[in-house]
């Protein structure tokens, strides 16, 4: 394949990949309360898509990142996820992208009756000790 060629190939593979989008469309909500003013790990945003799960996403400056629930705890119209971030080792070779990682709790560990949902998160910091805060809550 000549060089013009295989440019032109990866301008429209590129041009694909960023039209793609999920055919998850979330369902509209009151605005979440940001909390945790002090959160040392990249920006959490969660939605409710319209079967009642949530999605909930981490972008992270670089590649290299993990994202993952941990549990849903639900008690007295109360949910609380707990979610984990794991940055890459400081040493690490990473993409210079800024990636997004969503995870789903499904509608089913989030009962109707749910007032207010916590997401809590915890993360590595600069110094190797493990922050927990909570970085996202909805109140009905």
């Amino acid at each position: 394949m000549t060089p013009p060629r295989m440019l032109l190939s990866f301008v429209v593979a590129f041009a694909l990949a960023a039209g793609c989008s999920s055919p998850e469309q979330p369902a509209p909500t009151a605005p979440a309360v940001p909390v945790g003013d002090d959160w040392i790990g990249p920006p959490v945003h969660a939605s409710f898509l319209a079967d009642g799960s949530l999605r909930i996403v981490l972008t992270a400056p670089t590649g290299g990142h993990a994202f993952a629930v941990r549990s849903v705890d639900v008690a007295d119209g109360r949910a609380t996820v707990l979610c984990a971030h794991t940055p890459p080792q400081p040493d690490a070779i990473v993409t210079q992208v800024v990636t997004e990682h969503a995870v789903l709790v499904e509608s089913v560990k989030l009962p109707a009756a749910t007032r207010e949902v916590s997401i809590v998160c915890s993360t590595r910091g600069s110094d190797g000790q493990t922050v927990l805060r909570e970085v996202w809550k909805h109140t009905n």
